[in-house]
């Protein structure tokens, strides 16, 4: 569970999209790019793997020849980029026997993944996040278009490498907070969406851009303080001045969440919009002062909350 404020809202989503259990979901290259850590063009030039005793995975080390940077810390000429694969899988060696370029959309693994990963460069996420520039394959713009070329790919890289470093998110997943991104679903006849269905919903992330101002304010405004949470991550990513003043409106945001422990009692209100707001201003490179976010239940909530407690004994 979530250790911040936001476990319930998680709960929330996780309910909302429960109707699309087989849905896909997929990024566009803009928003691979705004939420990697580190993206190079390259070339791999050799490959060494190491089996831990008693176990069926497999860690591949590839080196990678750096050709090119567009995001992140300037790596050295060769560049080792660490995989997790099992027995029989050529992830890695066939990018090594092509003697292809290949965009790479890189992170820093976690411990919490894998140990082995811990402090290693590994890829952002498995799937599609080394894109062979020679035949690009289902790469596509947020428009949901496929890009077919790589200098078509290295342009949308370039522009969108500028944009500020945001939270990161890692792997499309259709429960993730969208702080920064939007989650569209896609037209089963566009491009994106016939790559990628799986037979369901299509979901496709893309970078919030001014364009989607209508959207952000329609959120912004509603009754619904869930929805103003969803604002206030949206603005994360956008891009303007004024993004920043409706983030610091929201820190004043009166919409509260109840908290109840595993009794059922409710034991502390949440501003969970303020809370989003300030994170998101953060994120941002602001520092606002951070507001009140918790308070303990009034009176009249605790009795309000008991009297809407099902009764043990009634069916």
């Amino acid at each position: 569970m979530p250790s911040r404020p936001f476990a319930a809202l998680t709960v929330a989503l996780l309910f909302a999209g429960a109707a699309r259990a087989e849905t896909a979901v997929a990024d566009s290259l803009e928003w691979m790019t705004v939420d990697a850590r580190l993206v190079v063009r390259g070339k791999v030039i050799s490959h060494k793997d190491t089996r831990p005793k008693d176990s069926s995975v497999i860690y591949r080390d590839l080196t990678i020849e750096v050709e090119e940077l567009f995001k992140g810390k300037a790596p050295p000429k060769h560049l080792t980029v660490r995989l997790r694969v099992f027995e029989g899988d050529g992830t890695g060696i066939d990018w090594n026997k092509s003697k292809r370029s290949y965009l790479f959309f890189l992170r820093e693994g976690r411990a919490a993944d894998d140990g082995e990963l811990a402090g290693k460069t590994v890829l952002r996420h498995w799937e599609r996040s080394a894109i062979d520039l020679t035949k690009p394959m289902k790469a596509h713009t947020a428009d949901m278009k496929r890009v077919k070329d790589g200098g078509a790919v290295l342009l949308v890289v370039r522009k969108y490498a500028r944009r500020p470093a945001l939270p990161e998110v890692r792997s499309p997943n259709y429960f993730h907070r969208q702080r920064g991104f939007l989650r569209i679903e896609a037209d089963l006849g566009s491009e994106a969406g016939s790559d990628n269905f799986g037979g369901s919903a299509v979901y496709f992330h893309v970078p919030v851009e001014e364009k989607h101002w209508p959207l952000v304010m329609a959120k912004r405004r509603s009754p619904r303080p869930i929805d103003r949470v969803f604002a206030a991550d949206w603005l994360t990513g956008m891009p303007g001045k004024g993004a920043v003043e409706v983030l610091r409106e929201l820190l004043a945001d009166p919409g509260t969440f109840p908290r109840f422990d595993d009794k059922g009692e409710l034991v502390q209100v949440e501003y969970l919009v303020r809370l989003a707001a300030y994170d998101a201003l953060v994120a941002r490179g602001d520092r606002p002062a951070k507001p009140a976010c918790v308070r303990k239940p009034s009176a009249e909530e605790l009795r309000q909350s008991r009297m809407k407690k099902p009764n043990p004994g009634q069916r």
